[in-house]
This record gives structure tokens, C-alpha cells and sequence, in this order.
């Protein structure tokens, strides 16, 4: 089952990595924030819940810097995208996480 975490609070990533692990869960792929995206489409619950990270995987871009996927939009529409992961997360910014 998919969990949406918030921290209400600015937290760096492996700050998050570390908090989702004492909450038992870990990251969420972006395979699997892209299924929660097509499954729920219209979703209200959802779209209060964005932007979703996915922090399971990460990649690197052109210039060295990593980068992890991430959902946004609203109700009628969403897209995934991109965010360069250089530094911290501020509270608006909800995490992807299933149980360990």
C-alpha cells in the first residue's frame, strides 16, 4: 500500500531516507509514482498530496548533479518531472513510501 509522508518541516533527503526508515517504509520508485498517478486519476486525495517524490532511485544529469522524479499538477492533470537534488525539501513537498 502507497503512504504519502509529510514532514511538515524543511528536511533534507537523507534526512527523509532516515525518518522513513524509523517509520518502518522505505522510498518509493518512480515506476510506482507513476502507477499511483494512472490508477487514481481525478484523485482529490491525491492532488492534495503534491508534489510527490519519489526518492527510491535517482540518476545523474549532464552536468553531474542527481536528479530524482517527481509528480505534480492537481485533480484534472498531473505530469512527471524531474527535480534536481542538490539540497533540502521544504514542507510542501509529500514523500512516496510503502512498508519495508
Amino acid at each position: 500500500e502507497a503512504h504519502l509522508v509529510n514532514f511538515d518541516t524543511y528536511v533534507f533527503t537523507d534526512g527523509v531516507r532516515t525518518l522513513l526508515a524509523e517509520m518502518g517504509l522505505r522510498p518509493g520508485l518512480p515506476t510506482e509514482l507513476a502507477d499511483l498517478s494512472t490508477s487514481t486519476p481525478g484523485s482529490k486525495e491525491l492532488a492534495g498530496c503534491l508534489p510527490a517524490v519519489a526518492l527510491g532511485d535517482q540518476m545523474q544529469g549532464g552536468l553531474g548533479n542527481l536528479l530524482v522524479v517527481f509528480l505534480a499538477g492537481d485533480a484534472t492533470g498531473r505530469a512527471l518531472s524531474l527535480h534536481w537534488q542538490g539540497g533540502g525539501w521544504n514542507d510542501s513537498y509529500w514523500f512516496l513510501a510503502f512498508r519495508k
